[in-house]
């Protein structure tokens, strides 16, 4: 009896927590995302509404850039932010890089709407959009950064190899990534919490061992970020002339 009671409660557990999660998922997140930037909050700090300082989000993000603008500062010319998300990297792209031409792409249109509000009530800032087909009809060496900030976790290991492959040829200086990293023997290690963590060294050497990587561990909290967080900075080949 005592054993069947466990697994009632163990199975009652599973049920529930399902429900919340398809609650916060798939109906509360949704309303959010669409009501949220009807309100007028045109007047709220940006500091405020996004980067509170109880999860320490300014004191992360702040130094993602850095480890850039240290190397090429007034080179940045034309970013793209891959898998840009609601925008939450716009006032620090800014920030960092003066008087660049700043291009966002997101597979979710709900996401990209959301931040055209975002942005005509906070930002201000002039965003050129972008869909799948335009990113992949970019010139080669257009962009001189490609931001992705915690989206390569979702990739497949198919995307991995495609996407960066082609990044590769379409940036001129650098791509820059803050994801979840780990220097063991296999590409993917495992999946946590439904995202990858992978190996950018040994994934950056089958798609060109002439790229440089330099791996500064992330300043953001909470598991797994605290244990496998890295931002790493991707550099292009340059070959030495006689």
């Amino acid at each position: 009896m005592f054993l069947k009671s466990i697994l009632i409660n163990f199975y009652m557990y599973k049920i529930l927590k399902n429900f919340f999660l398809f609650l916060k998922i798939e109906i509360l997140f949704p309303f959010y995302q669409k009501y949220f930037y009807i309100f007028d909050i045109s007047k709220i700090s940006i500091d405020s509404l996004f980067f509170p300082k109880t999860v320490k989000s300014e004191i992360y993000r702040d130094s993602l850039f850095n480890i850039v603008k240290k190397k090429y500062n007034n080179k940045i010319k034309r970013v793209l932010d891959f898998g840009c998300g609601i925008g939450i990297n716009i006032p620090f792209i800014f920030k960092n890089f003066r008087n660049i031409e700043y291009y966002v792409y997101d597979n979710n249109s709900l996401i990209i709407e959301n931040l055209n509000r975002a942005n005509n009530l906070i930002y201000k800032k002039k965003i050129h959009y972008l869909n799948k087909n335009e990113v992949f009809k970019i010139n080669e060496n257009f962009f001189d950064l490609i931001v992705l900030d915690a989206c390569v976790m979702y990739f497949s290991k198919k995307e991995i190899f495609e996407y960066f492959n082609f990044f590769n040829t379409i940036t001129s200086k650098c791509i820059l990534i803050h994801d979840l990293n780990h220097f063991n023997e296999k590409v993917i290690i495992k999946k946590d919490q439904g995202k990858n963590i992978i190996n950018y060294n040994k994934i950056f050497k089958k798609i060109n061992p002439g790229l440089k990587l330099t791996f500064q561990k992330s300043k953001r909290t909470k598991y797994p970020w605290d244990q496998f967080g890295y931002i790493i900075l991707i550099e292009k080949y340059k070959p030495q002339t006689d």
